[in-house]
């Protein structure tokens, strides 16, 4: 092992199926692969399983983050979810977010909720449901570390062209608050999102 690098493996077991295809790398070299054992020599699974290896270079002094999508990641996508009894967990999504921790990865959420600059709930119903999903992670022993949010509304200008908020996604503003605020080295973090916006 290097003294400036070091590999580190991350296993990830749940129900979460559709995990290849939502993993987005945000930087032009992944520094990781993506795994899954091979079919020559398979090993037992349990129902709850879904086994994915990902081998990760990480630079020693910096930390490296899962940032996750909130609605159709961490719960099922539902049209402008704000009120906890409407509020369904995506299966495996704890499971996901627990291995994660373990293997060393920040928990951040960065989230558009355009629901609030539409009018459709207020920033405080946001709020309500965002502590009270901070709160099941933490039972869940998968503490997310922060949770990122953009009420901005889309808007286009005359042209029809997008003028939307440089933090609302695929706008970087969400993005690059966290990588400051919490010393994330972005080459070595995971994007999980359920479109390409993400």
């Amino acid at each position: 092992v290097s003294q400036s690098r070091y590999k580190k493996e991350l296993k990830f077991t749940s129900t979460f199926r559709r995990s290849e295809a939502l993993i987005s790398i945000r930087h032009h070299q992944a520094p990781f692969i993506i795994t899954k054992p091979h079919s020559s020599s398979p090993k037992p699974v349990h129902h709850h399983q879904s086994p994915f290896s990902i081998t990760v270079n990480h630079p020693f002094g910096m930390n490296k983050a899962l940032f996750l999508d909130r609605d159709g990641i961490i719960n099922r996508d539902d049209a402008y979810v704000h009120r906890t009894q409407d509020l369904v967990w995506m299966p495996g999504i704890f499971q996901l977010c627990r291995a994660a921790r373990e293997a060393g990865y920040q928990l951040i959420v960065v989230t558009n909720q355009s629901g609030i600059g539409r009018g459709l709930f207020s920033e405080a119903d946001y709020l309500s449901l965002q502590a009270f999903i901070h709160q099941r992670f933490q039972e869940e022993h998968a503490p997310i570390t922060h949770t990122y949010y953009c009420g901005d509304a889309p808007q286009l200008n005359a042209d029809g062209q997008s003028i939307d908020s440089f933090r609302r996604k695929p706008n970087p503003g969400m993005f690059l608050e966290a990588l400051s605020e919490y010393n994330i080295d972005p080459s070595t973090s995971i994007m999980l999102g359920d479109s390409e916006r993400d």
